[in-house]
């Protein structure tokens, strides 16, 4: 009930991003939404396509053509998805996809999330 509260206090000119797979999303945007929304995911307008398996690089799609690249210090497809919405939301207010995928390289996660702690006998320690 709350969470729908604020998406109806979504301004008009904003822009709901959701992931397309979230059951509990999807049950609220039926209750009623009047933003615009975009949706993430295979069946969505927009897409991200591993191309390393920890997810630190990933291609953008958007209605299945490749926009931009990401190459960043984060994994797990998690943040892959979130990075994607991120990408989503900048173009709504004029970043170019590309050059929202090139500024996701230089992003600085907080620390001790997922730092990296070192690695030995090929184990990584986060």
């Amino acid at each position: 009930k709350q969470f729908h509260h604020l998406v109806r206090i979504v301004p008009g000119q904003g822009r709901i991003i959701w992931p397309e797979n979230d059951i509990n999303l999807k049950q609220t945007m039926a209750m009623g939404c009047w933003s615009e929304q975009e949706l993430v995911g295979e069946q969505g307008h927009w897409q991200a396509k591993k191309l390393t398996t920890d997810a630190s690089e990933w291609e953008v799609l958007l209605d299945g053509e490749k926009v931009g690249e990401v190459k960043w210090s984060l994994v797990g497809e998690h943040n892959m998805h979130n990075g994607l919405m991120a990408i989503a939301a900048a173009r709504h207010v004029g970043v170019a996809p590309a050059d929202a995928a090139n500024a996701l390289g230089s992003f600085i996660n907080a620390r001790r999330r997922l730092e990296l702690r070192g690695e030995a006998n090929g184990v990584t320690v986060y």
